[in-house]
């Protein structure tokens, strides 16, 4: 179907790299084959080929292949605390998000430290999945909590966390 290259923090560039400090470990993602005007953001017909090494993803976009699934790679690069969960996400009572581990993750990787978040990840999303989902906070996790959310159909949402929460608690009658 296609490949969605989603950043929590707008523009990117490739190779993606990043590391939360000299012993964090580097975070690292690297396309190959991608269109010269190609943007995050942009949703692209094809696949991807995924070969990883530890904290390493390398992808390779192959536009003639055909598929039913959506590849998602999320890019998250951010002040200490920024980066919180990804996953099937669900709304508890205690009116808080929490996720479960998606059924398509293939890789994912982190770096962090006081200084920085740095997250990347592959997900697979058949057309029966649940919306993948993605929690960050503003800087230093204290503020500005969001939720983004990406369908296997490659629609994208970003919602504050309090908005997300009151969409999608169950409505108690009275």
């Amino acid at each position: 179907m296609s490949v969605l290259v989603y950043s929590t923090q707008g523009h990117v560039s490739f190779p993606f790299q990043g590391s939360a400090g000299l012993t964090r470990g580097t975070v690292k993602v690297e396309f190959t084959g991608l269109p010269d005007l190609f943007r995050a953001g942009e949703v692209l017909p094809g696949t991807v080929s995924l070969r990883t090494a530890g904290m390493t993803a390398i992808l390779e976009y192959l536009p003639d292949r055909e598929t039913q699934n959506l590849v998602v790679v999320v890019l998250h690069s951010g002040s200490a605390g920024t980066f919180r969960q990804i996953g099937a996400a669900k709304v508890e009572p205690k009116v808080s998000v929490s996720t479960d581990p998606h059924p398509g993750m293939r890789w994912d990787a982190a770096s962090s430290s006081g200084g920085a978040s740095i997250y990347a990840a592959v997900v697979t999303l058949t057309p029966e999945d649940a919306p993948l989902t993605i929690v960050t906070s503003g800087y230093l996790g204290r503020s500005g909590w969001k939720v983004h959310t990406i369908t296997p159909s490659g629609v994208v949402g970003c919602l504050p966390y309090s908005e997300y929460v009151a969409k999608h608690t169950p409505a108690e009658i009275l």
